[in-house]
């Protein structure tokens, strides 16, 4: 996955995580009508957490690769 694929990724990922937090009932979060949204949003958070690691490791071959040449 590239940077662009990532970065698209991570940008769908907050709009969607947003929605999610905007269609959250807070006052009863673990009714049935808030489940969806908040498993959602919970869903987005790992996505955005794995684009994040995938970014890093991205940083650190492109540090290795350097460090070789």
């Amino acid at each position: 996955m590239n940077k662009i694929t990532s970065y698209i990724l991570l940008g769908i990922s907050v709009i969607l995580l947003g929605f999610n937090l905007y269609t959250l009932d807070y006052q009863d979060i673990w009714g049935k009508d808030s489940r969806g949204a908040l498993f959602g949003g919970l869903a987005n958070v790992c996505v955005m957490l794995v684009v994040f690691i995938n970014l890093t490791s991205q940083k650190i071959k492109e540090k290795v690769d350097q460090s070789k040449d």
